[in-house]
């Protein structure tokens, strides 16, 4: 039936059933142009919400996305230095006697807060005889340190880190690449605070990556044992050694993370890299490397880049990167790429805020084959 005809039975069913002893003025009540009219109005409205919401779909992501472009010109390739000498260097370097930690503890030519970071330094309980391993190798203990003083106290914090160069559990490598740039692992072993000379709170990173109230030995060294396959660890008590026969206990030499920066030493990441390959068939030559400052907001980081015309993207291995601060990723391409041809890097963030991102450095490794 078509909308003229029905409007017109509608019309006369109203005649029939007005009043015949009060006649009535009566209009349709629908008529065909006001259903035209109708139509049109809510046609023109729906196609206006529409187009709105297009352009709201178009411009929200353009307007919570911030682009730093990275140029080509400053990607730089970072020599491996020698697995060998990396493993020389652990046992020459990072491994001490208790003897010379105490001493060094009562050094008076030390400032306070070194003197504390050898006094509290952890021992590591290992049950290996085979030391340094073949695989996951024990790289040190690094730590990070601060003290404020006060016009009554002094507030000391220390925190200890075991680097390895690879862990068996936890991420997988290839997402650990992508995340932090690098396949060694760095775990908290424990922190503590002190106050004027006396411990005050003591946490050791338990498995599951949970920071664990410890309850500090007085008199004694805190010592450790690796209690999951991705390096957190338990504290060890004075008993359980008095138990047990098959154990090594190692004193590592704390060095200061920063300074020594353990993650881009040559020899210990060639180290790194041998193993990789060895292990997970993984190349870190085949990676494109970026450094950045990630401010502080409340989305995802991701970096893309151009190499012979096809583009490659971090976001392909995970989400993006969400910690603020410095951060160090990794895109995985499978060639190891010649600087020349890199095209173009973008450093993108989504974010509603108005940062800043700032691009430190990008990096390439040489063939893994010219470095063995």
């Amino acid at each position: 039936m078509c909308g003229s005809n029905f409007v017109n039975m509608l019309n006369d069913m109203v005649n029939q059933t007005k009043s015949p002893a009060h006649p009535a003025r009566y209009r349709p009540i629908l008529s065909p142009g006001i259903v035209g009219r109708a139509v049109a109005a809510i046609s023109i409205q729906s196609s206006l919400m529409l187009s709105a919401l297009l352009l709201i779909m178009v411009l929200r992501p353009l307007a919570m996305t911030h682009k730093v472009e990275i140029s080509p010109d400053n990607v730089f390739v970072r020599p491996f230095g020698n697995p060998d000498d990396a493993l020389t260097r652990i046992q020459q370097e990072n491994f001490t006697t208790v003897e010379n930690l105490d001493e060094l503890a009562n050094n008076p030519d030390l400032n306070s807060l070194e003197r504390l970071v050898y006094q509290y330094a952890p021992l590591i309980l290992t049950t290996s005889d085979d030391f340094p391993r073949s695989d996951d190798t024990f790289i040190g203990v690094y730590y990070l340190a601060s003290e404020t003083v006060g016009e009554e106290s002094t507030v000391s914090t220390i925190r200890y880190f075991f680097f390895s160069t690879d862990e068996n559990g936890g991420t997988l490598i290839r997402k650990r690449l992508a995340l932090f740039g690098q396949p060694i692992d760095r775990e908290l072993i424990y922190r503590l605070t002190i106050i004027d000379g006396n411990v005050t709170a003591a946490y050791f990173q338990a498995p599951g990556h949970h920071l664990t109230p410890y309850e500090f030995p007085e008199g004694s060294r805190p010592i450790f044992t690796i209690a999951s396959a991705n390096h957190n660890f338990r504290p060890v008590p004075a008993t359980e050694l008095e138990r047990r026969l098959d154990y090594r206990i190692l004193t590592p030499f704390p060095h200061h993370e920063l300074r020594s920066d353990p993650a881009h030493d040559p020899d210990f990441v060639a180290l790194a890299a041998q193993e990789a390959m060895a292990q997970h068939g993984v190349n870190l030559s085949e990676y494109l490397y970026v450094e950045f400052q990630n401010p502080v907001h409340n989305g995802l980081t991701t970096i893309s880049v151009r190499i012979n015309g096809r583009w490659y993207y971090l976001h392909n291995s995970i989400a993006g990167i969400t910690r603020p601060g410095y951060n160090q990723a990794g895109i995985y391409l499978g060639f190891a790429p010649d600087p020349e041809t890199i095209g173009e890097m973008w450093l993108v963030a989504f974010t509603d805020r108005p940062i800043d991102l700032e691009v430190i450095s990008i990096y390439i490794y040489p063939s893994i084959d010219v470095a063995a």
